[in-house]
């Protein structure tokens, strides 16, 4: 019995995740102002939608920000820790908990879109695309706003950009030292 909670858990998350991750990335690329006509924008738009159009009836923006889709975002990822909760611990969570929980869980999340847009791009660069590329090209407007400070302060070595490692290792960090630690202290306190 214990195999079948844990294969539900892992789909249950991992479900989750994905759509999390789609929203997520919606909200970046407003913030940064991505284009919206490259495909990969458009699919995000397009699965987003649904859930997005009808909370924006309630919801306006508040100074550019969607906050329409902050509250997707954080309602979406509390829906999937209690879920979560509930299968692994066969109890309710806490709601305080719940909510600083549900704030380590959108940091890590967040922060290894960054990490893995990051990685995909140096592969990419390796087999060399076309600059035109609707993958490059989003994964420049996703990666450029942390690659711009690294790049001023660490020079290409032999021609070869070693800036990326940095900030794959700053992100690493981060994740370690605050987002785990609000995670482990959000679950903490809702079970």
């Amino acid at each position: 019995m214990r195999a079948f909670t844990q294969a539900i858990h892992f789909l249950i998350t991992t479900i989750f995740d994905m759509y999390i991750t789609l929203i997520l990335l919606r909200f970046i690329f407003q913030l940064i102002r991505a284009d919206f006509y490259n495909p990969i924008a458009q699919v995000i738009v397009k699965l987003t939608n649904p859930a997005l159009i009808p909370l924006r009836r309630f919801i306006p923006s508040i100074k550019g920000i969607d906050t329409a889709a902050l509250v997707l975002l954080l309602v979406t990822c509390l829906i999937k820790l209690i879920l979560s909760s509930l299968i692994q611990f066969q109890e309710f969570p806490f709601v305080g908990g719940l909510l600083v929980w549900g704030i380590g869980d959108l940091l890590t999340l967040t922060l290894n879109v960054f990490f893995w847009a990051i990685v995909i791009q140096a592969i990419m660069s390796w087999v060399s695309p076309s600059p035109g590329h609707p993958v490059y090209a989003i994964l420049y407007y996703l990666t450029n706003p942390l690659m711009q400070p690294a790049r001023r302060f660490i020079k290409p070595i032999s021609g070869i950009d070693v800036s990326p490692i940095a900030v794959l290792l700053a992100l690493q960090v981060l994740i370690m030292v605050v987002a785990s630690q609000i995670t482990q202290l959000g679950i903490a306190w809702s079970v």
